[in-house]
């Protein structure tokens, strides 16, 4: 698999899965925490996320040899993520 669609796929699954669900969870918190913990919230979860995507992006090729997902399969999994 190259990186250009590795990439690719990684971007179309931020820029539509990622960020809505995010926002609206935090913004459910913001109402019941003072600021000093949402900070916390945001600084945690954002080193997860960190943490997460490198763990993904490293052991990415393995995992798609070791489930036998080909590049035009993770391409059709990735537009129909992009349309639902």
């Amino acid at each position: 698999m190259n990186a250009f669609t590795f990439s690719a796929a990684f971007i179309t699954f931020f820029s539509v899965v990622g960020p809505p669900k995010v926002l609206l969870s935090f913004a459910g918190l913001a109402q019941v925490h003072p600021v000093r913990q949402l900070r916390t919230i945001a600084l945690i979860s954002s080193a997860a996320a960190v943490l997460v995507g490198l763990a993904t992006g490293i052991t990415a090729p393995w995992l798609l040899d070791l489930f036998h997902i080909s590049t035009p399969a993770l391409q059709l999994a990735g537009g129909v993520i992009f349309f639902l």
